[in-house]
């Protein structure tokens, strides 16, 4: 098994360390305009390699708020995770570092790190008290990315025509969009975002000062 489109071309071998694992999960808050119900969607990527799994379903429920649907998409994302890490695992490589399984909604993170017992979650208390689990055992955490960054955008809604080629080249799907040429691979950002668009506000206001 090799990274392809890897720029070093490094073979994957027994021992191998796969930190480099990375997700992520959105969710489209009553996307089916019929029973109201929200799309999951998620995507895996393995490094600069690029995505190899990804997965849309509606959800078997009604969510009552984008942050519940956002937790439920997590919560399916991150039971991916798990089997995907034992079953690595298993063949013979190795993880040091918890899976990240990027996220654009603030709410849910919160709620995966935060102790407070809320009356709104109370009916889907069990998702996130399996993501703070998760986070506790060092199985997955939980970093925010921007919106306009989330890959997983593409997985549980509609698009336009400009924002599905975007969509397209990000998760690198070139001849579904009609892209002729591949770009090189870039290692994912995954922390930091936070920062960085902080700084950007900051300088912007800067500027129109």
């Amino acid at each position: 098994m090799v990274f392809h489109r890897a720029l070093s071309k490094e073979k994957l071998t027994k021992g191998h360390n796969l930190d480099c694992l990375t997700y992520y999960a959105d969710a489209d808050f009553g996307g089916d305009v019929r029973d109201s119900k929200s799309i999951s969607g998620y995507c895996v990527f393995l490094g600069e390699s690029g995505m190899f799994d990804w997965k849309s379903k509606k959800q078997t429920c009604v969510s009552q708020s984008s942050c519940e649907s956002e937790v439920f998409a997590s919560k399916e994302c991150t039971c991916h995770a798990m089997w995907m890490r034992q079953a690595l695992t298993i063949m013979g490589f190795t993880f040091t570092k918890p899976t990240p399984v990027c996220q654009d909604n603030s709410g849910a993170i919160a709620l995966c790190h935060s102790d407070k017992h809320h009356s709104r979650t109370r009916h889907f208390r069990m998702h996130v008290h399996l993501l703070k689990d998760c986070v506790e055992k060092r199985i997955t955490t939980y970093p925010w990315v921007p919106s306009l960054h989330m890959k997983g955008d593409m997985y549980n809604k509609i698009h336009g025509p400009s924002d599905h080629l975007r969509l397209c080249a990000m998760n690198g799907i070139h001849l579904m969009c009609g892209i002729d040429h591949v770009d090189p691979p870039e290692l994912l950002q995954v922390f930091g975002w936070t920062e960085k668009v902080k700084a950007e506000k900051e300088k912007k206001m800067a500027t129109d000062k």
